[in-house]
């Protein structure tokens, strides 16, 4: 009796399992072939074009790995979320924000002032952002719009003269998790004096500078704050010149760190 129980639980297993991995071969399959088309219809526009052989090949290299490369679901490409009630989005969103945008001590502080602010602030300007090697995340001497958190990845960070205080080119990479970049645009009209661009697979979060007065206008007391912390933020950019420091940058604006900030 035993020994029919434990066939019929290996049959319903094995069933089981077979469906699972059948499913997961007819998406392959379809996802290959969706791939694919996109790639000839690459291939008949290029040839349409007259363009030239070295820039085809590139074209047709670029796309066969950036089509294969993993994207990182997002809300974005995952209509069903949009099912859920607008208070459950708002939690789902913060929760995957939270971990890494409370690195940055002044959003900590507004958790304690206002949580139901911080969540609408997560939800309306902070949004997850995936770049491919070779992609720019900005570029030299354009406005600013964001202020960037590196999850994961590295960045390329290049300055020019011509489009920054600098006499040669320098170059730096940024792949630490959790770094800051363009933090000045939160506190000030700014334009980037270096251009990023991503050297792997990398994940960014993108807190959009243009929501940042909005959303701190709802709470007095965090409203102050930011204010306040801002004011000072500001201060440091106008006084970062030699031969007392140096000049401000993307990734960094002297004695400008929290601490330095608030005390």
């Amino acid at each position: 009796m035993m020994s029919i129980a434990c066939l019929v639980l290996g049959l319903l297993l094995g069933t089981t399992i077979i469906s699972s991995l059948s499913a997961l071969m007819l998406e392959f399959q379809a996802t290959s072939t969706e791939r694919n088309q996109q790639l000839r219809a690459v291939q008949r526009y290029v040839r349409d074009s007259w363009v030239q052989p070295r820039t085809a090949y590139l074209v047709e290299k670029q796309l066969k790995e950036r089509l294969w490369q993993v994207e990182t679901r997002n809300m974005a490409t995952l209509p069903c979320l949009e099912l859920l009630s607008s208070k459950l989005r708002l939690e789902l969103h913060f929760e995957r924000c939270a971990p890494f945008l409370l690195s940055y001590g002044l959003f900590e502080m507004w958790t304690y002032i206002s949580a139901a602010a911080t969540r609408r602030f997560c939800m309306e300007a902070v949004q997850f952002q995936v770049l491919l090697p070779e992609d720019d995340l900005f570029l030299a001497a354009t406005p600013a719009s964001a202020s960037y958190l590196l999850l994961n990845g590295g960045l390329r960070y290049m300055q020019v003269p011509g489009s920054s205080y600098v006499h040669e080119t320098k170059e730096a990479i940024v792949d630490k998790p959790h770094s800051l970049l363009c933090e000045a645009a939160l506190w000030s009209k700014w334009v980037h004096v270096g251009k990023a661009v991503a050297t792997t697979l990398c994940k960014v979060l993108a807190v959009s500078v243009n929501i940042l007065g909005q959303a701190v206008a709802t709470d007095p007391v965090m409203q102050a704050l930011t204010l306040e912390y801002g004011k000072r933020f500001h201060a440091k950019i106008i006084v970062a010149m030699p031969p007392r420091e140096e000049w401000p940058t993307d990734l960094h604006v002297p004695a400008s760190s929290f601490e330095e900030l608030i005390t």
